[in-house]
């Protein structure tokens, strides 16, 4: 049997997920002979040093992964160490038996790695000077192991032989008794409701997380875990339905959800489940869900009585580990209280899902054939991908439940649709947009469970009472609490309709009730207090709505003048203050960095205030007075620390966001042989220094801040629309001013690319492709071009007659976007016959 070509080097304590992840794929596109991953190509009997040495010197290339240094050269804790330094470490061994052959080692550097000083391994000191492959593990995976396959096929030669690669998660496959989902969800997606175990086959998208979070289970090292992500994230579902049912592979869980009404809280509910142990052969794992709720809703002693029961625990049995889930708010409060107990602590976060994992939401049912089938469920092509992509754009918390919210709505409406020639429940984008509501994700949820308490349950309570009973369920730090169902103040049968529109349920195993999710707590709170002012405030409410509105749009269309007299003249009706401090942020942060410091002072007060009415201003700045009104620096400076997310989105909107190109040597020109344009001849070679590129056309806000700093009129849009659409009519002159003004803003070098540059960047890099997003057909579903009528490299399709958004479509590999199509690009090089000879940075 020959020996695989690929060989993946990488230590368990950095990259075991992502040396994982990577095998899978590239098995995918190289077939599984091609790909050796540590003992998975061990055969059975056989020598593992001599087996592992046969594999590195039979393959064509040795993939080095590294992910943290430290971790990588196996850095001994209160130690100079490494076990990089023992020559018999096996990793060390990988890395010199590539070296020995020129270019068989690439080193992976993933998320930003890179390695540490070598020089002090005598055989290892080449991998100081050596150039790797840039690899990052979010939404841009997919494009950068694109890459990866062509340099592989490309370089090394490894021919292609695309095969169906295993599952992330089949080493803790869903054991054979699990629920079927269809006894108790009639729609694939659960809306509100949290995934349980009933729900386990119907749990997708944090395959990755499990894995990470299954390596510290096992790691009888690690005795603590803390899993934590911040409100809304899916940390209960992830515990109970993606790691619970799995876990019984190889241990005993035993899962438990925090209840009040338990005598002696979370502390009493783990002595119980001691007592409820079966299987006494196997780890026990103890999970304890809603955590924080020990602090925002407390019983006498419950935190030093889990303490000292975990303690106990841990003492008694060896071979357990306790996993508490909670809110990333409570981070600190945990991290002190399970400081006391002695023994090896993990913190493991739990963050919001990326591209690749809310498309495996949204389309993993469907990798169980036959439920997707019993659900009667189809998606448009290309479906998860869009929605994932809308989500990520436009919406900035809560993402996983707005999208399963978004999901069961539009299913329920697909399957009313349902006729003969279309029996199965259809999801398109185009529903999706139409249903989308770009509202904040606890507003949106909150709406859709309160119009069918309206609608199917006939409810016609005011909103008053409605938001009186669920707030009932809300402690003053607006998150959720368990209420015992017999204390619960509710008129009529309201109690039964919110439990039966999800808006409120019932905690399996006792009689408490509390909010469906944490993520409603604070809109609940704040939609009740808006209910209690009188009658002359919602007068005053829809008129701040309406001038928002008429301000936001003004944003959009670039009139900066108007919308600040609009947003002045509302201000001091002093009601909406969560619709009053974004709009007004906005402002400050345009006014400020145009040097207009009067209008900006006035508005960072107004904002500061508004976010201190809503309760949002960081406790830091309470009290602190505002910057000298003549120091714009120190008034920016202010307004970051503000609200620092918001600030971000300012500087991606306002300013370009640039990405590092990677220079190198390519062919210049008519390199398809299409000969066109005769000035794209002849091809020559050009050799180029590392560069930054702005990811996307220079949009009007960009442009739009520029004129109204310099105090020049804004071109003509030639009625297209402004705001997020790349800017037209800029002459090249007027294109480099702006750049200029950007340097001079900035206190960074800004220019127009050179042609070379813009190319090199527009072909990735200088791939022999014809187009800009890395195709060699132009298609309009991929770019925006005159797309009426068919030509050798396009075909027909939508032809929008306009401009379209930045970011509309795919980027290319190297992360940039509308590089072919939309609009035309200016370049700092005027047009003239090529040379017969070009240098390194040719600047034309």
């Amino acid at each position: 049997m020959t020996n695989p070509s690929i060989f993946i080097s990488y230590r368990v304590a950095d990259t075991q997920t992502e040396a994982r992840l990577i095998y899978l794929l590239l098995v995918s596109r190289f077939g599984e002979e091609a790909v050796f991953l540590d003992k998975k190509r061990i055969n059975p009997g056989k020598d593992w040093p001599d087996e592992l040495q046969s594999h590195v010197n039979g393959a064509k290339v040795v993939l080095a992964l590294i992910k943290d240094g430290k971790k990588w050269v196996g850095e001994e804790e209160k130690s100079l160490t490494w076990r990089l330094d023992d020559h018999k470490d096996w990793v060390r061994r990988e890395l010199e038996a590539g070296l020995q052959v020129q270019d068989k080692l690439l080193p992976v550097f993933i998320d930003g790695a890179c390695f540490p000083n070598m020089q002090r391994i005598d055989s290892l000191r080449a991998l100081d000077t050596m150039q790797g492959f840039r690899l990052t593990t979010d939404e841009k995976l997919d494009a950068c192991m694109l890459e990866l396959e062509d340099k592989l096929k490309k370089d090394w030669q490894i021919p292609v032989k695309p095969s169906k690669a295993a599952g992330l998660l089949d080493e803790y496959p869903l054991p054979d008794n699990v629920t079927d989902p269809l006894d108790h969800y009639d729609a694939p997606y659960l809306g509100l409701r949290y995934f349980d175990a009933h729900a386990a086959r119907l749990f997708h998208g944090r395959s990755r997380d499990l894995l990470e979070f299954f390596k510290f289970v096992q790691d009888r090292e690690i005795r603590l875990i803390s899993l934590y992500g911040e409100s809304g994230v899916g940390k209960s579902s992830f515990l109970a339905a993606g790691a619970l049912p799995r876990m019984a592979s190889f241990s005993e869980p035993v899962y438990v959800r925090r209840d009040r009404t338990h005598r002696d809280g979370l502390a009493g509910q783990l002595a119980d489940a001691q007592q409820k142990r079966t299987k006494h052969n196997i780890p026990a794992v103890y999970i304890l869900d809603q955590a924080e709720e020990m602090f925002t809703d407390p019983l006498r002693d419950e935190q030093d009585n889990l303490v000292a029961g975990i303690k106990n625990l841990l003492k008694n049995d060896q071979s357990a580990t306790v996993v508490l889930g909670f809110r990333s708010d409570y981070l600190l409060n945990l991290s002190d209280l399970l400081r006391r107990v002695d023994a090896q602590h993990e913190k493991m976060p739990l963050r919001a899902l990326a591209l690749s994992g809310l498309v495996e939401a949204i389309e993993g049912v469907f990798l169980d054939p036959a439920l997707g089938k019993r659900y009667e469920l189809k998606l448009e092509d290309n479906f998860a991908r869009r929605v994932a992509t809308d989500l990520l754009q436009n919406e900035s918390g809560g993402i996983t439940a707005i999208l399963q919210n978004r999901l069961l709505k539009l299913y329920k409406e697909a399957m009313s649709k349902r006729n003969a020639a279309q029996p199965d429940a259809l999801l398109t984008y185009s529903d999706y947009t139409d249903l989308a509501q770009h509202s904040s994700a606890e507003k949106e949820l909150l709406d859709y469970q309160v119009e069918r308490l309206r609608t199917e349950k006939g409810l016609n309570a005011d909103d008053r009472t409605v938001y009186g009973a669920l707030n009932e369920f809300v402690v003053d730090k607006a998150t959720a609490r368990s209420v015992a169902r017999g204390k619960v103040e509710t008129p009529g049968d309201l109690l039964d309709k919110l439990l039966q529109v999800n808006l409120l349920t019932e905690l399996a195993d006792s009689r408490a009730v509390r909010l469906s999710h944490d993520l409603l707590a604070k809109e609940v709170r704040e939609r009740y207090q808006q209910a209690l002012r009188d009658e002359n405030e919602q007068g005053k409410i829809k008129l701040v709505q309406v001038r928002m509105r008429d301000t936001r749009k003004m944003l959009e269309e670039i009139n900066f003048e108007g919308a600040f007299h609009e947003y002045r003249e509302t201000t001091n009706l002093d009601v909406l203050h969560d619709e009053l401090w974004p709009v007004g942020y906005e402002l400050a942060y345009i006014y400020l960095n145009a040097g207009k410091l009067t209008e900006g002072a006035f508005l960072l007060s107004e904002t500061r205030r508004h976010l201190d009415i809503a309760g949002k201003l960081p406790l830091r700045l309470q009290g602190q007075p505002l910057p000298d009104k003549t120091d714009t620096r120190a008034q920016l400076e202010h307004l970051r620390q503000c609200e620092p997310d918001c600030f971000l989105q300012m500087e991606y909107r306002y300013f370009p966001k640039m990405v590092f190109i990677k220079g190198g040597t390519f062919d210049m020109g008519d390199v398809m042989g299409d000969k066109l344009y005769a000035d794209e001849l002849p091809v020559h070679s050009v050799t180029l220094g590392d560069y930054e590129l702005s990811e996307t056309p220079q949009t009007w806000w960009h442009y739009g801040l520029y004129c109204f700093a310099m105090g020049i009129e804004t071109p003509s849009d030639s009625g297209f629309g402004r705001g997020n659409r790349p800017v037209i009519n800029v002459s090249w002159e007027d294109a480099v001013k702006y750049a200029e003004w950007l340097s001079a803003h900035r206190n960074e070098k800004y220019r127009l690319p050179t042609e070379a540059e813009w190319e090199f960047a527009a072909r990735e890099r200088g791939r022999k492709v014809r187009f800009g997003n890395g195709k060699d057909e132009a298609d309009a579903r991929e770019m925006n071009f005159r797309a009426y009528e068919e030509s050798d490299f396009s075909v027909v399709g939508e032809f929008r007659e306009k401009t379209t958004d930045v970011k509309e479509f795919l980027p290319n590999t190297l992360g940039l976007y509308d590089m072919s199509g939309n609009v035309r690009e200016w370049c700092e090089d005027w047009m003239k016959p090529y040379p017969g000879g070009t240098g390194k940075d040719y600047t034309g």
